[in-house]
């Protein structure tokens, strides 16, 4: 029973198996192997049922496999049948026709074989004999070179073969025909080399001799020898055409009448080559091959290398270079230097603070430190003839590059038929070029020299700039502009408030940017636009900022203003005055400067990024006059920029170009943004803040909210008429004293206000006034919503408690329900007046104020709404449509500033 009782039934590890009934212990393991064997029982019956039911379709299907049997084996029988009777005495007959015809197509293509080569070695014998007698006494060279032009294309091994030294001697001819072909080639080689430096030496040269025997050497095998030649002929034309220039030079040095005699004398160098690449190109692929212009190309880029080497260290000594150079980084800066020390520090508004005028101690100044370093005017002309070289360089790579672009990296010699379906690569410049040694010399004569001149030259531009810094020319005294009677803003100024040095500066950058991008030269480029970065970030930006900081930081103004009752234009320029001094007009222009600067900067990037491309012809023009996308290198420096895709067509040049030129802009103007976003700050802090909460005040003050009623107290009546009679025009009557009495906190703002903002949206330029208005709409949106907490009671989250909300039947704030009313229509009037100085988004800055008064003016209706947000933080996605800024503990705190009865 202890067993029975510790195991059941559903203790047996699935799946139940039937237990023999010698191992059931329990009825129920009696039961369950009974059910167990009944349900095999039944699964059983049933396959063995459905097998039955099979059995007469299996009859069926096995019946008709021995129909089929029956068909099959009589189609068998016929098969075998008609394979011995009809189709093996066939194939035995076809077999043999195969094969005879097989021999007899060997015996065909043998006795082809053996007939082209008895053909071939009659040409060969032919052409042995027409050469020997083309040579001899009719001495028709042409045809004695044709002969050897087609005995050429007879392969080597029957050339060479006995059959063909056995049969095509004779007794004129006793020599083998390789023999007798090497010797005609060699003696017509030598004859066609006398008759062509006989031809060149003439004075004139020959050409149509020249033209005629350099056709003839292709045809005897020596190709080579006949490019030789021919490029020695070129290359004596090119020297002595380069003497002759150099021969031919004027007077005048670099300010004379050969200012760019050098730079003209290379240009005429590299045409006359380009000229010689145009004309005889096809002649020479015509009658040499595809790509055989190389070889001459190369034998002439090696006397260019010698007739460019010579001009360029003829020009570095006239123009005595390496002394400019020396003297150019041996100047020492000295105003640019000075006006970093703490100690130079000066006052009032920017002026010419060194002037060139005779006996001036500034000018005597000015005048030793030109006179101890380099003239910039010689630096001037020498960084434009060397862009002018430099552009004639490029110009002329690019042809050579774009002459010769073919189907493999760099393959002057390429046979025509090796892949005519072949694309062409991208430009490259040919390893000729890029490894020659004019290459190298330009680099190390132009580059080099260009960069550092470059550098003297910005810097010297900003030092001159400011030594010369003069105040805008309509820039009137303060106070700046009297307006009429009733008329209480400004006019904007034509153009902004700048000094010139900001003219001055940006004028020789877009000068030196054009310059050097019509160089072509990425890497010049790269190193200019890195250098006018770096100049303009350190130097220009380094002193005015230093300007800013130690000769006219603003202080702040303690006068007071006086309304002058009736004449509301007066109290305004007194106002006015009262804000900015000297020395905050200074410092406002010097910030337009940094502004006017970053937009010129961007102006003169954009003017060569996104240049048009002229409909003009194409300009890799390769000889007659200059041309016209190159003309800043040859002074013109007022012409309009060339697409950059023109100037620097290899791969990926363009696209590093524009980066640098992105980098230039970007960097200088983030710098400039950055001092100007700082001054913009100082500005506010000296000048503007302190008088913001005084302008609260006087705009609230005497104005009740709490009154139940539309009429106001016989004093507040008293206060708004004396008030409005000053602010008002006198032509502006209000229709009664509730009127007037809604206006009365609006325009004791705006008169405050616009007196206070006016001279800066008059002087500051848009982008420098948008800020310095935001930091003035944010620290006045501060201040508005302490005050309206303070007219509500002075219930604020720094003294209310904030487990004490009022609800709805409390009653303990200061404003009325039509306070409500008036306050927010005051609210509205002082935002409307200050985004009516500057741009709608300022508003965003009132977001809270206008929310206090929006939750002041509910209806006890909509109440519930205030308070339902949705999402659990109490701030955004809430009731009423409205994105809130206050979270509900603040609507709280704000409905109980509500008095209700």
């Amino acid at each position: 029973m202890a067993l029975q009782s510790t195991r059941g039934p559903r203790e047996l590890d699935p799946p139940w198996v039937p237990l023999p009934a010698s191992q059931c212990r329990t009825v129920a393991d009696l039961e369950h192997t009974l059910v167990l064997l009944s349900q095999q029982e039944d699964a059983i019956t049933d396959r063995l049922d459905t097998l039955l039911e099979m059995q007469e379709e299996l009859n069926r299907s096995l019946s008709r496999l021995d129909l089929l049997r029956a068909h099959l084996g009589t189609q068998v029988v016929a098969a075998r049948s008609l394979s011995n009777e009809m189709l093996s005495p066939t194939s035995n007959t076809a077999s043999r026709v195969s094969s005879a015809v097989q021999a007899l197509d060997i015996e065909q293509a043998r006795v082809k074989v053996t007939l082209e080569v008895v053909e071939q070695v009659v040409e060969l014998k032919a052409c042995v004999l027409g050469v020997t007698g083309s040579m001899g006494a009719p001495q028709d060279w042409e045809t004695a070179a044709a002969y050897l032009h087609r005995a050429s294309k007879v392969p080597k091994e029957i050339l060479e073969g006995e059959f063909a030294e056995e049969m095509v001697p004779t007794t004129e001819v006793p020599d083998p025909p390789k023999v007798t072909l090497h010797n005609a080639a060699e003696s017509l080689c030598g004859l066609f080399l006398r008759e062509f430096e006989k031809a060149a030496g003439l004075n004139p040269p020959d050409g149509e001799k020249i033209t005629r025997f350099f056709k003839l050497f292709p045809l005897i095998g020596r190709a080579e020898t006949g490019l030789d030649v021919y490029g020695k002929y070129v290359c004596t034309g090119i020297s002595s055409r380069a003497r002759a220039v150099l021969a031919n030079k004027p007077e005048g040095g670099a300010a004379g009448a050969g200012a760019f005699f050098y730079a003209n004398a290379i240009t005429r160098l590299f045409e006359h080559i380009a000229g010689i690449v145009e004309l005889h190109s096809p002649l020479v692929e015509r009658h040499y091959g595809k790509g055989k212009m190389g070889r001459v190309i190369a034998r002439v880029q090696r006397e260019a290398d010698l007739q460019g080497g010579i001009i360029l260290d003829a020009w570095g000594e006239e123009r005595q270079v390496d002394r400019r150079l020396t003297e150019t980084k041996s100047y020492a800066f000295t105003f640019l230097v000075q006006s970093f020390l703490p100690n130079a520090r000066n006052t009032g508004v920017p002026g010419r603070t060194t002037s060139p005028a005779a006996g001036s101690a500034g000018g005597g100044q000015m005048a030793q430190g030109e006179s101890e370093g380099a003239d910039v005017k010689e630096v001037d002309m020498i960084l434009l003839e060397i862009g002018a070289m430099l552009s004639r360089w490029s110009l002329y790579c690019r042809f050579m590059a774009r002459k010769f672009q073919v189907y493999s990296p760099f393959a002057w010699a390429q046979p025509e038929s090796e892949n005519p379906s072949a694309e062409p690569l991208g430009l490259t410049l040919p390893s000729v070029i890029s490894t020659s040694s004019l290459s190298t010399k330009i680099s190390s004569r132009l580059l080099n020299p260009f960069l550092t001149l470059t550098t003297f030259f910005i810097r010297r531009t900003v030092e001159t700039a400011f030594q010369l810094d003069e105040p805008p020319p309509d820039l009137l005294p303060l106070p700046l502009f009297h307006p009429a009677p009733h008329h209480t803003t400004y006019s904007p100024p034509p153009s902004p408030f700048i000094t010139s040095a900001v003219d001055d500066v940006m004028f020789i950058v877009n000068k030196l940017l054009h310059r050097s991008l019509h160089t072509s030269q990425k890497q010049l480029v790269v190193g200019v636009l890195a250098t006018v970065s770096r100049v303009l970030g350190s130097d220009f930006i380094g002193v005015i900022q230093r300007r800013m900081r130690d000769e006219c930081y603003p202080r702040p103004t303690v006068q007071t203003t006086t309304i002058i009752v009736g004449n509301p234009a007066a109290t305004l320029a007194q106002s006015m005055a009262n804000v900015v001094d000297d020395r905050s007009v200074t410092f406002m222009v010097l910030v337009n400067n940094l502004d006017i600067a970053a937009e010129y900067c961007k102006r003169i990037v954009n003017s060569f990024i996104t240049a048009a491309t002229p409909s003009s012809s194409s300009p890799e023009q390769a000889s007659g006059g200059v041309d016209p996308h190159q003309q800043a290198a040859y002074g013109d420096d007022s012409a309009p920029p060339t697409p950059l895709e023109l100037l620097f067509p290899f791969p990926n040049e363009n696209q590093e170009v524009i980066a640098a030129l992105n980098t230039l802009e970007s960097a200088f103007t983030q710098k400039a943004s950055e001092v100007a976003s700082d001054a913009v700050l100082i500005l506010f802090n000296q000048l503007i803040k302190a008088k913001l909460r005084p302008l609260i005040t006087e705009a609230f003050r005497d104005v009740d909210y709490s009154t139940t009623t539309t009429i106001t107290t016989t004093a507040t009546l008293l206060i708004s008429a004396n008030i409005l009679s000053e602010s008002l025009p006198p032509q502006s009557n209000s229709s009664s004293s509730v009127d007037a009495d809604d206006d009365l906190v609006k325009s004791r703002f705006e008169l405050g206000f616009t007196s206070l903002i006016q001279p800066f949206k008059y002087i500051l330029t848009d982008t420098p006034f948008t800020k310095l208005l935001t930091h003035t709409a944010t620290y006045l949106s501060r201040l508005l919503e302490k005050k309206i907490i303070q007219l509500g009671g002075g219930i604020s989250s720094s003294n209310y408690p904030s487990n004490a909300y009022p609800s709805s039947s409390e009653s303990g704030g200061q404003i009325s329900e039509l306070g409500a009313i008036r306050l927010d229509r005051d609210v509205s009037g002082i935002i409307n007046v200050v985004v009516k100085a500057g741009r709608y988004g300022v508003r965003e800055a009132f977001a809270r104020c206008v929310q206090i008064c929006l939750v002041l003016g509910v209806d006890e209706e909509e109440v519930g709404g205030l308070y339902d947000d949705g999402d659990g933080d109490g701030r955004n996605g809430g009731g009423m449509g409205v994105e809130w800024k206050l979270s509900v503990d603040e609507r709280r705190r704000v409905r109980g500033m509500v008095i209700r009865r």
